[in-house]
């Protein structure tokens, strides 16, 4: 079972839940501070859930990824391939989210990004990814090498 600073790692690379830069857990509710941190999320041992403060009280936090699978897949693979497979998971995801396009009502309206873009947004995030691993791991040196054997004194010793 990965830990909760494993799969904080995870969380943080592939930006679930959105909006936060850091994840913290207590124990329940009741070891949620006063004042919250910044743009920081709280994981609640005790129920599962993930909660930050908006102004009046502690409000559920939507995640894309479940705690269990990114367990499950960092169990599996290590921290590399869980994140590929978290930001694979958030990719199948996307058609249950911003089904309106445009909604116009008056003066107002609301358009949010298309699927397809936010489908390419992540696809080439998780190409980045996997780029920038390749290189910190030196197997993306784009090197090609090719050697003959040589031949002393011209052959004719």
């Amino acid at each position: 079972m990965a830990t909760f600073t494993q799969i904080r790692t995870v969380r943080l690379t592939i930006q679930d839940p959105s909006g936060f830069i850091d994840l913290v857990s207590v124990a329940d509710p009741a070891a949620l501070p006063g004042t919250s941190a910044q743009q920081t999320a709280y994981k609640v041992v005790s129920t599962g859930a993930y909660v930050a403060w908006n102004g009046a009280a502690y409000v559920p936090v939507d995640l894309s990824v479940s705690d269990t699978s990114i367990s499950d897949w960092y169990d599996a693979s290590g921290e590399f391939e869980a994140t590929r497979k978290a930001y694979r998971a958030i990719m199948r995801g996307l058609a249950a989210r911003l089904q309106v396009v445009t909604l116009k009502d008056g003066a107002e309206s609301t358009e949010y990004i298309k699927l397809n873009d936010l489908y390419n947004f992540y696809k080439k995030t998780l190409a980045d990814y996997e780029e920038e691993n390749a290189i910190e791991d030196s197997t993306a040196t784009g090197v090609m090498v090719e050697t003959k054997c040589v031949t002393v004194a011209g052959g004719n010793v």
